[in-house]
């Protein structure tokens, strides 16, 4: 018996362990850019894969059945996608108006049948895991999603799997956000003729989604994401070119500086010559620091600063050590995307530090926050990275921790990256869901737009807080 006991407790620790370190590495969307084993993950998986080979098969059991996703059920249904009409009532205005203050992470990367010819990230590819022993595990989730029953995501968005190119759903998405009180959308955006692996160039998609954001008075900024081959000079060739081509449009955010790159009292100018393009740089620590110096930095020999393309840009605190890079390499500010606390920068015990240091070196700090995380759908296997929603209190209680440091403005961990159970985009109720005939998806419990409903109050207490510190 003893040993019995001893064995168990023995496989416990080992397992812990291993999970533990198995979740070191999602720091990154690794739909694009699968991340290596770490030498420690390889050296628990030695210790530990006489024990395993003895639980495999119940282990492979219960995720199974407690993951059951439509493409592993035995159901065949039928959907209905959901009509919109060419003309949308607006929703009224409500009394406070959208803030730029409040950004929202945005992807237009999203099509279907009708718009496309094609379904474009809704039949997203389960992504095996690096570790083979790993990997044997989820034999069961292969290949694609099938679409408009089976799609990418834990949740089913009230539009269904749309596309980002129909007009009607980016008038939909718009009056959502200007509901919601966010005042800035922040789109993934690639170098023209680049998409990532599962899209379309995003780039045709910016005139259209500019002209309709400025009819609901919502701005734009830029998330620059990664690509092949990227790097420091090929950013400010991205930067120069966005700046060539948007930003005399009206919808364009513009955040104003001073003569010495300095953010004023960053404060937002709408509409103000002096105001430069905000750009969001993702992954930007892939790229070493002194790269970044020789075009953020004015002496840089590509610089883009005191030119006509220069812009405020920030990049992505993941590391504790990223916080020196960032500040040494010319960045205005920083931000820390993750909807849950995975990294030192997306963790909100960590903001307060960050806030001070941002504030000592005149830099802007954007802290992230998110509802919830769960991309089981494309990674299976990251069970262990899962944030509960729970009713909407982690939204709260994330979203309040960045009141609590006092930023110039937030963004939210997302409007609608549905592969990573992120969005506050409504999305269907569970008796919706029923009623569809919809099998394996969570959903929004009161209503499809509670979301929506809670970020409206949460953007008031940010703004209640501000009037108060500047009387």
């Amino acid at each position: 018996m003893r040993r019995l006991v001893g064995f168990v407790l023995c496989t416990l620790v080992l397992w812990c362990v291993y999970r533990l370190l198995n979740n070191t590495n999602l720091q990154d969307r690794d739909y694009l850019y699968p991340p290596p084993p770490t030498l420690a993950t390889a050296h628990i998986q030695g210790l530990i894969d006489d024990v395993q080979s003895q639980i495999d098969e119940i282990n492979l059991i219960i995720k199974t059945r407690k993951y059951q996703h439509p493409t592993t059920a035995n159901t065949t249904v039928t959907v209905t996608m959901p009509a919109l009409p060419e003309s949308v009532t607006p929703i009224p205005i409500p009394s406070r108006p959208s803030s730029s203050r409040v950004h929202a992470f945005y992807y237009p990367w999203y099509g279907n049948l009708e718009f496309d010819s094609k379904w474009l990230h809704w039949n997203h590819e389960y992504i095996p895991h690096w570790n083979n022993h790993i990997r044997s595990l989820f034999q069961s989730y292969q290949g694609n999603h099938k679409p408009p029953n089976d799609i990418a995501s834990l949740y089913y968005p009230s539009l269904g799997p749309y596309s980002s190119a129909d007009p009607s759903v980016l008038t939909n998405h718009m009056q959502q956000l200007q509901q919601a009180g966010v005042g800035v959308l922040v789109t993934s955006w690639f170098p023209v003729g680049v998409a990532d692996a599962h899209g379309i160039p995003l780039d045709p998609l910016m005139p259209a989604l500019l002209d309709t954001a400025h009819r609901f008075g919502i701005k734009i900024a830029f998330h620059m994401e990664p690509y092949e081959r990227r790097s420091a000079s090929s950013v400010a060739n991205d930067i120069r070119y966005v700046v060539t081509h948007y930003a005399t449009h009206p919808a364009v955010l513009r955040v104003c500086r001073y003569p010495n790159r300095v953010v004023e009292s960053h404060e937002l100018c709408q509409d103000k010559k002096e105001g430069k393009l905000l750009m969001y740089v993702y992954d930007s620590y892939q790229i070493p620091s002194r790269d970044w110096e020789t075009v953020l930095k004015p002496s840089g020999r590509e610089t883009i600063r005191e030119t006509a393309h220069d812009a405020i840009v920030v990049g992505l605190w993941v590391e504790q050590s990223h916080g020196s890079e960032l500040f040494n390499s010319g960045f205005d500010g920083v931000y820390t995307y993750f909807a849950s606390p995975i990294s030192y920068g997306s963790t909100a015990e960590n903001w307060h530090s960050i806030a001070s240091t941002c504030r000592k070196r005149q830099m802007l700090f954007i802290p992230c926050v998110g509802p919830g995380y769960v991309d089981t759908p494309v990674r299976p296997w990251n069970e262990a990275a899962t944030v509960n929603r729970n009713d909407g209190d982690t939204f709260r209680k994330s979203f309040r921790n960045a009141i609590g440091v006092s930023p110039e403005m937030i963004a939210i961990t997302s409007f609608n990256e549905w592969h990573e159970g992120t969005q506050i985009e409504n999305s269907l109720t569970s008796d919706m869901l029923t009623e569809k005939g919809l099998v394996g998806y969570q959903s929004y419990h009161s209503s499809e737009d509670i979301y929506l409903q809670i970020t409206r109050s949460l953007v008031a207490e940010f703004l209640s807080k501000i009037e108060l510190s500047s009387k």
